[in-house]
């Protein structure tokens, strides 16, 4: 359970930089930023590495849950439509974010089993993601 959470909330991570438009500068409108890349971040004991990858409106990629030792990899889907990015994994979570800086966001991923609201905060540490 904990793995799905952190999992959930990494899945956030990509999700978040579409909802503000505000905290980005006038002349980068949300919708023309790409957030492809690699985004890091940390749920309870576990730490996260969502690697995006973004083609048109379509959002896509893997989360990595690394915990107690062992590293499970999440797929997930997405879109972007105004200014929204909802994105879920196969078990039905689901992540909704705002981005706070261009390499920074936040948001809350609701767990499809539970129902449970989980915030997240994440930093990109790189523009390109990894080869899949």
């Amino acid at each position: 359970m904990r793995r799905t959470v952190c999992l959930l909330m990494i899945l956030s991570v990509f999700i978040l930089p579409v909802i503000a438009g505000a905290v980005v500068a006038s002349d980068d409108r949300v919708d023309s930023i790409d957030f492809s890349g690699v985004w890091k971040g940390k749920c309870l004991l576990s730490s996260l590495e969502v690697h995006v990858y973004q083609e048109g409106d379509h959002l896509r990629g893997v989360a990595f849950v690394h915990s107690g030792g062992e590293t499970n990899p999440y797929h997930f889907e997405g879109e972007l439509k105004d200014g929204v990015i909802k994105a879920s994994h196969a078990k039905g979570h689901v992540f909704t974010s705002t981005m706070l800086s261009r390499d920074m966001v936040e948001g809350k991923v609701k767990t499809g089993e539970s129902g449970y609201i989980l915030p997240l905060k994440a930093k990109r540490v790189s523009d390109i993601p990894v080869e899949e």
